[in-house]
C-alpha cells in the first residue's frame, strides 16, 4: 500500500512505498524542492539513507542535480547532470552528464521525443501515450526523467514532480488539490484539458503551448502580426526577447519611433532591433505595442506573450 502525507505548506513531504522503503522531500522558502532522501528500513522501526538527490534551481526550472549515495567511502557521488532550456521557458534543449552533452528534440508542446549525442546519433527515443506514460525504446545510451513542460518523474514514487504539486500520468490528474483553491476552478485535481496542446508547467494553471498562436485571430491582425515578423508557434509566441550583453543580463535600451501616433514615446529595442513600447490601457490591461514597419501600426502583446487584442 502506499501512504502520503503533506506538510503544513501543502507540499508533499513522505511516500511510504509498499516495500516499506519511505521517500523524503525537503523544500526551500519558495517551495522549491530541494532534497529527495530514500530511506530503508533496518532492524526494528528504525530506517537509514540509502541516497540523496540535491537540487539547484534557476527560478523555476531545474538547473542542476546531484545524486549522492548513503556510503561512508570512496566517492558518493552516483549521478550529476546539468540542464539547459529554451530561453524565459521550460523547455529543455540539453543536458550534461558524466562529461557528455546530450540534446533534446521535443514535440510541438515541449515534452522530449528523443536525445541525440553531439555528433546527430540517437541516445534514446521516448514513446508517450496520452497523459504521460512514458516508454524508454531498447537500446537507450541516455536518459532523462524530464516529462511534461516543467515534470520531473521520480522513479522512488512513480509520481513526477510538477513544481507546486505532483502529478500521475497513470490517471492524468494531480496527486494533491489546487494549492490556489477556488480560485483554481472546480477542477480541484485536473491537469490540462489536452495534452497535445496545453502545458501546465507550475502544476497551477493550463496554457496554451504550441501551433495556432494565430487561431480566431482576425484577418486584418494576422496580416499585422507576419509584418511583424511574429512567428505562428511557440511556447510564448509573442514575448519579446531584449538583448543581453556578454554577462548574460539583460541591457534594457531605449528607442523613439520616428513616426506613428506614439513617436515621442520610450520603448525597449529587442534582439532584432525591433521596438516595443509599454502602453498601460484601462481597457485592455498593461500590454505591450509591438511596431509594424515603424509605422502606425502596431500588435498589443500581453506580458505572458499571449495576443492581447
Amino acid at each position: 500500500m502506499w501512504r502520503y502525507r503533506w506538510n503544513g505548506a501543502g507540499l508533499l513531504h513522505e511516500v511510504q512505498r509498499p516495500d516499506r522503503q519511505v521517500v523524503r522531500f525537503a523544500y526551500d522558502s519558495f517551495a522549491r524542492r530541494v532534497d529527495k532522501t530514500l530511506l530503508e528500513p533496518v532492524a526494528g522501526a528504525r530506517y537509514r539513507a540509502k541516497s540523496h538527490t540535491r537540487f539547484v534551481w534557476d527560478g523555476d526550472v531545474l538547473a542542476h542535480e546531484i545524486k549522492i549515495a548513503a556510503q561512508d567511502g570512496g566517492n558518493p557521488v552516483v549521478a550529476e547532470r546539468t540542464y539547459l532550456y529554451e530561453d524565459d521557458s521550460f523547455e529543455p534543449v540539453a543536458h550534461q552528464e558524466d562529461g557528455r552533452w546530450v540534446h533534446y528534440v521535443n514535440d510541438q508542446i515541449g515534452t522530449p521525443e528523443r536525445l541525440l549525442e553531439s555528433g546527430g546519433d540517437v541516445a534514446c527515443e521516448l514513446r508517450r501515450r496520452a497523459w504521460g506514460q512514458t516508454e524508454v525504446l531498447p537500446g537507450a545510451t541516455a536518459s532523462t526523467p524530464i516529462r511534461f513542460q516543467g515534470q520531473y518523474a521520480d522513479g522512488e514514487t512513480e509520481l513526477s514532480y510538477n513544481r507546486w504539486r505532483y502529478y500521475d500520468d497513470d490517471t492524468g490528474r494531480f496527486a494533491s488539490r489546487d494549492p490556489s483553491g477556488l480560485a483554481g476552478g472546480y477542477r480541484a485535481f485536473s491537469h490540462v484539458r489536452n495534452t497535445q496542446s496545453w502545458r501546465d508547467p507550475l502544476g497551477l494553471t493550463e496554457a496554451r503551448g504550441c501551433d495556432d498562436a494565430w487561431r480566431g485571430v482576425p484577418l486584418e491582425i494576422q496580416e499585422k502580426l507576419a509584418k511583424a515578423g511574429l512567428p505562428r508557434s511557440g511556447q510564448y509566441p509573442f514575448k519579446p526577447k531584449l538583448t543581453k550583453n556578454r554577462k548574460g543580463r539583460t541591457v534594457v535600451q531605449t528607442a523613439q519611433p520616428e513616426k506613428g501616433p506614439r513617436r515621442n514615446d520610450v520603448g525597449r529595442v529587442d534582439e532584432n532591433g525591433d521596438v516595443w513600447l509599454r502602453h498601460p490601457d484601462e481597457q485592455h490591461g498593461d500590454h505591450w505595442d509591438k511596431q509594424v514597419d515603424g509605422g502606425a501600426d502596431h500588435v498589443n502583446v500581453n506580458d505572458d506573450g499571449s495576443l492581447n487584442h
